[in-house]
C-alpha cells in the first residue's frame, strides 16, 4: 500500500474516531407521575475523547436546568413556571422535580455538549405523563330500597375528576352489563 493511501486511511480513521464525541447512553424520565408527586430525570453519557462542557434539560423547547462543572455556579435553574425543580436534589445530569402538576406533562430533552474545539452535542428525549387519580371510588345514586321482578332500574354512576378520565363500567351479578341495558 502506498504512502498516500496509508495517509488517507489514517486521516479517515482519526476523523471517524473524533466524530464519536459525546454519546448519551441513558435518558430516564418516569413515563407516569402522580399529580403532586416527585419525578427524577436522569441523563447519562460517555465520551471517547471530548471533555463534557454542559448538560442541559429542556421541557419542550424551554431550557430549565443547566449543569456546567467549570462555571462559578455549576448549577443554574431557569425559573420554569411549570416545574418545581429541587436544587438540593439535582446534580450533573440528574434533576429532581417536586409537586408535579399537569403542566409538567410532555417531552423532556437532555442535551450534553463537549468542550471546544469540537463542541460535539448529543440530545435525547423522553415523555412524561401526569395522572391525577380521583379521591375515592365511584358513587352510584338513584337506587331505591326495594325492586319488584321486572322493575326498571335506573342508576347513575359518577366518578370525581381525574386525569385521564376514569373509565366506568357496570356489572350485574359479576357479569358485564349488556350494552343495550345501559
Amino acid at each position: 500500500m502506498g504512502r498516500r493511501c496509508r495517509a488517507w486511511v489514517l486521516a479517515a480513521t482519526l476523523l471517524i474516531q473524533g466524530a464519536v464525541g459525546i454519546r448519551i447512553t441513558r435518558v430516564s424520565v418516569p413515563p407516569l407521575v402522580k399529580a403532586g408527586g416527585e419525578a427524577e430525570l436522569a441523563c447519562e453519557w460517555e465520551s471517547e475523547s471530548d471533555q463534557m462542557y454542559s448538560v442541559k434539560w429542556y421541557q419542550g423547547s424551554h431550557e430549565f436546568y443547566r449543569y456546567t462543572p467549570t462555571a462559578s455556579r455549576p448549577i443554574q435553574i431557569f425559573d420554569p413556571t411549570t416545574l418545581d425543580v429541587e436544587s438540593g436534589g439535582s446534580w450533573a445530569g440528574t434533576v429532581r422535580v417536586a409537586n408535579v402538576t399537569a403542566a409538567a406533562e410532555g417531552p423532556f430533552h437532555c442535551e450534553v455538549s463537549a468542550e471546544g474545539p469540537t463542541f460535539h452535542t448529543a440530545s435525547e428525549m423522553a415523555n412524561m405523563k401526569v395522572v391525577d387519580l380521583p379521591e375515592g371510588g365511584p358513587e352510584v345514586t338513584g337506587a331505591r330500597q326495594q325492586y319488584q321482578v321486572g322493575d326498571m332500574v335506573e342508576l347513575t354512576c359518577t366518578s370525581r375528576r381525574s386525569r385521564p378520565a376514569a373509565s366506568l363500567s357496570f356489572t350485574i351479578n359479576s357479569m358485564p352489563a349488556a350494552p343495550d341495558w345501559l
